[in-house]
């Protein structure tokens, strides 16, 4: 296994893993409680999550054994926090994702 920094073209995998991982956690279920698709709309939300600040801005690093991400770890670092222009700019695809 290796550990190492994701790409964009990882983001739908990654959005896949921790869709799995925490479709029933209680506070992300209650996010999609009313959407047609709770899978869907939680990885519609991670996905934009991904796109939007993590990636681009944040750190996400993935564990990948034979070319499979078996996890993901996601944060912003103390120095590029996430800050109100980027929700600002993720709100679309924020509605989108989790609108009812």
């Amino acid at each position: 296994m290796k550990i190492k920094s994701a790409r964009p073209k990882h983001i739908s995998d990654i959005a896949r893993l921790l869709t799995a991982a925490f479709i029933d956690d209680p506070v992300l279920r209650e996010y999609v409680a009313r959407s047609r698709d709770p899978e869907t709309a939680l990885e519609g939300f991670f996905t934009n999550e991904l796109k939007g600040f993590y990636i681009p801005r944040g750190v996400v690093d993935i564990a990948v054994d034979d070319g499979v991400i078996l996890g993901a770890g996601l944060w912003s670092s103390p120095d590029s926090p996430m800050r109100r222009r980027d929700s600002i700019r993720m709100l679309p695809g924020m509605i989108r994702s989790l609108g009812r």
